[in-house]
């Protein structure tokens, strides 16, 4: 009676172990998609915003000198791509934390084994390309839009 019992003792710290090794996977998971994703996403804001200052800047320097209206419209007209690249940027950041949340949440149904939670863990995997997409779609265009900015004020500089 006493080796069933110490068995079934062995098979429940050996369940509980594996859960909260499973649990420690998964927080340092989570912690480490969740820092990878939003140095990523900075990068794309920083990105845009510093052009966005570096042409003001220099708008600056030569405002008043001469032919610098004609230049400074020129140059002007890349803002645009930098101002949409860092809102792109923020929209992306935004789709990630959902994203994230939904992740997370399948995650923590994942320790537990309840019928109900396949169910609801099924409408998660769901919803989460609903928010999978756009945030890799606005990060995407936030760095193709920074290319197409600096292509533009490279383009003006030259002539």
């Amino acid at each position: 009676m006493d080796s069933e019992y110490e068995i079934e003792l062995k098979r429940y710290e050996l369940k509980q172990n594996r859960w909260q090794a499973q649990l420690a996977y998964v927080l340092n998971s989570d912690t480490a998609a969740v820092s990878i994703g939003l140095a990523a996403l900075k990068t794309f804001i920083i990105l845009n915003a510093g052009a966005i200052i570096s042409i003001m800047a220099f708008v600056g320097q030569v405002w008043g000198g001469e032919g610098a209206n004609l230049l400074i419209n020129k140059i002007v007209a890349s803002l645009p791509y930098f101002l949409m690249g860092a809102v792109s940027g923020a929209g992306s950041n935004g789709f990630a934390y959902f994203y994230q949340s939904i992740v997370t949440e399948v995650a923590t149904l994942n320790l537990e084994e309840d019928s109900e939670n396949d169910k609801r863990k099924k409408k998660l995997h769901a919803l989460r390309h609903c928010f999978l997409w756009p945030m890799t779609a606005t990060a995407t265009s936030s760095l193709i839009l920074f290319v197409f900015g600096a292509i533009k004020a490279i383009s003006v500089l030259s002539n």
